[in-house]
C-alpha cells in the first residue's frame, strides 16, 4: 500500500527552483461533496518505481474544487503511472480508494470525493436525486447521480410530502451502511405505509434541504 509512505523532503514534486513547465504540468481537480476543504492534500507517487509518494499542497481553488499542479518530469512520473490520493493533514483521513493514471501527462484530471474513478473532464458535482422508488408500504429507496456520505444524507433531512401530508422517515441512511455510496434508503413507520395508488398518481415527492424534489414512484 502506497499511502503510508512519507515524502524524503518537505519540498512539493509539484515545483523545481526555476516553478512548474506548463508541457509538463498534471493539474489536478478535487472536489468534495460537503465542501469541507481545510487541511486537504493531495498524495502522489510513481506507481510503477514504487518510489515515495510525496504531499502536494493545493495550488488554489475553482468552481469545481481544489487545484494542485504536479511537475510531472520533476516528479518523476511523466510517462508512468501515476497514483492519486487525497488526504487530510498527517493521514487524519484520507478518500480512499487510490487513483492510478496511466501514462501520465500534461493536462487535468478530476477526483470527486468517495468517487473510484478518474475522470479526464469534469463530472457532474451538484448532487440530483435520480430516483425514488417505493419499495415496501415503509421504505422508498433513493438513487444519486454521484457518490454521497452519511453527512450529506443527515444534512438534508430527506421527507415525503403530497401536497397535503408530510411524512418524515424514522430512519434516513445510505444503503448497505457505506462509507460512501449512490444509493440511501428512507424507513418510515404508521399505519397503512404508502398508499400505491396515491403513489402511482403522482401526488407524493421526496423533499429535502439543497435539492429538487424527486417525484416517488412505485418500485419494480
Amino acid at each position: 500500500m502506497t499511502s503510508h509512505l512519507r515524502a524524503g523532503s518537505a519540498e512539493s514534486a509539484a515545483t523545481t527552483a526555476a516553478g512548474p513547465r506548463a508541457g509538463t504540468v498534471l493539474t489536478v481537480h478535487y472536489n468534495r461533496i460537503n465542501g469541507d476543504y481545510e487541511r486537504w492534500a493531495l498524495w502522489a507517487w510513481n506507481d510503477e518505481a514504487r518510489t515515495a509518494g510525496a504531499e502536494i499542497a493545493p495550488a488554489g481553488s475553482d468552481a469545481f474544487g481544489l487545484v494542485f499542479k504536479i511537475d510531472l518530469k520533476a516528479a518523476g512520473m511523466l510517462d508512468m503511472t501515476a497514483g492519486l490520493l487525497p488526504r487530510m493533514g498527517n493521514w487524519e483521513a484520507k478518500d480512499a480508494p487510490e487513483r492510478f493514471l496511466k501514462k501520465a501527462a500534461a493536462g487535468d484530471v478530476y477526483i470527486a470525493e468517495g468517487d473510484p474513478q478518474l475522470y479526464l473532464a469534469p463530472p457532474q458535482i451538484s448532487t440530483e436525486i435520480v430516483s425514488a422508488l417505493v419499495d415496501s408500504p415503509t421504505q422508498v429507496k433513493l438513487a444519486f447521480n454521484r457518490y454521497i456520505d452519511p453527512a450529506f444524507v443527515a444534512e438534508q433531512g430527506f421527507y415525503a410530502d403530497s401536497g397535503k401530508t408530510v411524512i418524515r422517515p424514522v430512519l434516513a441512511a445510505l444503503s448497505g451502511d457505506l462509507k460512501y455510496g449512490r444509493t440511501a434508503v428512507l424507513l418510515f413507520e404508521g399505519p397503512g405505509g404508502f398508499d400505491y395508488a396515491a403513489v402511482n398518481s403522482g401526488t407524493w415527492q421526496v423533499r429535502s434541504k439543497d435539492m429538487k424534489p424527486a417525484a416517488l414512484r412505485l418500485g419494480a
